[in-house]
């Protein structure tokens, strides 16, 4: 995408590349919307689009035209049915610049587009999203209350299972890779999300840690962070050991064998 003079344009020759190799080739069932459209996370407010900031017309005109562009750009391609507009991560329920700039986002994005399903980690539920976001990323152990489910689904809205955290090394016992099919087809949740396969910050050949990083909940203040064991990658790199492609872990297979499972009870 690109900007100038108040207005947006795109070259999706090489989207077009990728993403049909993954969508018609591959048969994937579902991919996000590009990095451009994510707004804010945690307790950030929303970025900023092309240098404009949040909340002015300038910003919200460039949101609607390149939002709109690549809209019609997928559904020209019948990709449309594919993606999901991932707007936020785990947003934390006391931060209203945060709330606030996903419901505007969330409402911009519904108006061209109803039938794209709106997306956020939430874990649980946040009542001031209501209304706005069509698509809540719930807490497999209960963080989501299901009477509050069974609400928002009669009203329209959709559910995926959020697992960060959780599908590591240290915990092989938990089983959570091969019951999250299971408590998907229990509670009727559509699909699970896991945010990485190879975010190796370490060798995991050698190592079965990870590095310490940087983070800010909001962008001010920072504090080194390292994450669980295994957290982000499901997969080793076969590289190192002559194989072409990624190598699967333990866990991975296990989410395979979750995913059979579920195959056997439809």
């Amino acid at each position: 995408f690109t900007y100038s003079d108040g207005q947006v344009t795109a070259d999706f020759s090489r989207f077009d590349e990728i993403a049909g190799y993954m969508l018609d080739e591959l048969h994937v069932n579902k991919v996000y919307t590009p990095w451009l459209f994510y707004a804010c996370g945690w307790a950030y407010p929303p970025s900023k689009l092309f240098g404009l900031e949040p909340g002015t017309p300038e910003y919200e005109k460039a949101f609607r035209d390149a939002y709109k562009l690549f809209i019609d750009h997928i559904t020209a391609k019948g990709w449309r049915g594919k993606f999901v507009y991932y707007v936020s991560d785990e947003p934390f329920a006391g931060s209203k610049v945060t709330i606030d700039g996903i419901n505007r986002l969330c409402d911009m994005a519904r108006e061209i587009a109803p039938d794209v399903l709106c997306y956020s980690s939430t874990w649980g539920y946040i009542p001031a999203l209501e209304g706005h976001l069509s698509l809540w990323g719930i807490g497999p152990q209960g963080t989501f209350p299901m009477e509050k489910v069974r609400e928002r689904r009669a009203a329209g809205d959709h559910f995926w299972f959020t697992t960060d955290g959780q599908m590591c090394t240290d915990t092989p016992l938990l089983a959570i890779e091969r019951l999250l099919p299971w408590l998907c087809f229990k509670y009727d949740v559509e699909a699970y999300e896991f945010w990485g396969v190879n975010w190796w910050t370490y060798d995991p050949w050698k190592y079965g840690w990870h590095s310490f990083i940087s983070q800010s909940n909001e962008g001010q203040e920072f504090y080194y962070v390292r994450y669980p064991n295994g957290d982000g990658f499901l997969t080793y790199p076969g590289r190192d050991i002559g194989e072409k492609g990624p190598v699967p872990s333990i866990r991975l297979v296990a989410a395979r064998e979750g995913v059979d499972d579920y195959e056997i009870f439809l």
